[in-house]
């Protein structure tokens, strides 16, 4: 910077020094850079688009979970000069959304303008969803023990002496209103009909859709033993 201010100085005569300012050199510097910016933002061919901004939660304390489906992405409306807009896809911008604070409970936030970090020169015309609404339980960790349900008998002269189950219990975590009533896991109904010895099966638990959102596919070894009756 220092090398092309003594280069300018250079070009212009002696005898005008003395009408200038000391600082000339600089304040011609910051106006050719302001024409060159103005050009940059307002000069430039203005487009509309739309483009897809993915929200982030961050902070959420440890011992709270969201337990609701919300958009993942906010679909929103831009102006601006095309340079700006083009190098938009080569960044990367979010909804950030600060739960450091949050309660248990329904909590709506507000999509604004302001929320998304766009630079100087890009114009929001429209943000959908203008809301975004959480609902934020405690999570819960608990114990379940595993029970075995079957069906069917065994052959004439055998009996069913024992269950055993392995695991015999699972942990389970999640949002405290849905495992809060959950004491017992069941496996599907087991067909023990004519068996006449002892059998290991692996087993499906029997789970209804937000534990199986929570678990997953899971699958249990039970032993069947089976003795002939003492006659």
């Amino acid at each position: 910077m220092e090398k092309m201010v003594e280069q300018i100085k250079k070009l212009v005569a002696i005898k005008f020094i003395g009408y200038w300012p000391n600082d000339w050199v600089l304040r011609l510097l910051a106006l050719l850079f302001a024409v060159f910016l103005w050009y940059f933002v307002v000069g430039e061919d203005k487009v509309d688009t739309h483009i897809l901004i993915p929200v982030e939660l961050v902070n959420l304390p440890r011992d709270l979970v969201v337990t609701n489906q919300f958009k993942q992405q906010l679909e929103v409306t831009i102006s601006g000069p095309r340079g700006l807009v083009d190098g938009l896809r080569r960044r990367h911008i979010s909804r950030s959304i600060n739960l450091s604070e949050a309660q248990p409970g329904i909590t709506t936030i507000r999509n604004d303008p302001k929320s998304i970090p766009f630079p100087r020169g890009i114009k929001v015309l429209r943000i959908h969803p203008a809301h975004i609404t959480l609902l934020i339980d405690r999570l819960k960790e608990k114990s379940l023990p595993i029970q075995a349900d079957i069906s069917g008998q065994p052959a004439v002269g055998y009996e069913l002496i024992d269950l055993q189950l392995e695991p015999a219990a699972i942990n389970i975590s999640g949002p405290e209103v849905k495992i809060s009533g959950i004491e017992l896991l069941r496996t599907i109904p087991i067909d023990i009909s004519n068996l006449n010895a002892s059998v290991v099966r692996r087993v499906p638990l029997l789970l209804d859709q937000e534990l199986l959102e929570l678990l997953g596919e899971v699958t249990v070894n039970v032993t069947i033993i089976i003795r002939e009756k003492n006659r």
